[in-house]
């Protein structure tokens, strides 16, 4: 009985020890990736609009027309005091999963660059949406009347995948008069 006992408290102890060095690296490492995430965000958006220096993001960002585009963050690009233009994060579904992507807009409201951000979409297939030849479709585009098979050639074999990345794209055009 006495060696369960002392088995027990041996175990306890050990437990709490572990549980008190993660705590205390968990506490430190939370800001530094929050640090890198800041960063690989402002990477992103100018890697989105590379003639802007800073980055502003917008409080009031508006609702998506369509139930099925997100309309998550809209940051406008700066270089000194002008602005250069907007970068929007939007998602919608696509065939098999959530397609997160970047769109930045030029001052004259055209798209000037695309980003997939992720997507889970099937290998080999909808995940071709990511390719720049299906992507480059999109650049110069500012009204919202894109379609698919009509002014923008879907990838082969997946239609559903393309056609979310059009929705969402025609939702941005919709709102470029910020």
């Amino acid at each position: 009985m006495k060696n369960l006992l002392r088995y027990g408290l041996t175990l306890m102890l050990i437990c709490g020890i572990a549980a008190g060095v993660l705590a205390f690296t968990y506490e430190r490492t939370q800001k530094i990736i929050a640090l890198n995430k800041i960063r690989e965000k402002e990477n992103l958006l100018k890697e989105m609009l590379p003639k802007a220096t800073k980055f502003v993001m917008l409080s009031n960002t508006p609702k998506a027309n369509d139930s099925s585009v997100k309309i998550h963050e809209i940051y406008v690009g700066k270089n000194i005091e002008s602005i250069v233009g907007t970068v929007w994060e939007v998602s919608t579904y696509g065939y098999s999963s959530e397609i997160f992507l970047l769109v930045a807009l030029s001052t004259d409201k055209k798209i000037e660059k695309i980003k997939i951000l992720s997507q889970q979409e099937t290998p080999g297939l909808g995940t071709e949406i990511t390719k720049r030849d299906f992507l480059d479709q999109f650049i110069g585009k500012n009204t919202p009347n894109l379609e698919v098979n009509k002014n923008i050639m879907p990838v082969s074999g997946a239609t559903i995948s393309s056609s979310a990345v059009v929705r969402a794209i025609n939702e941005v055009l919709r709102h470029n008069g910020l």
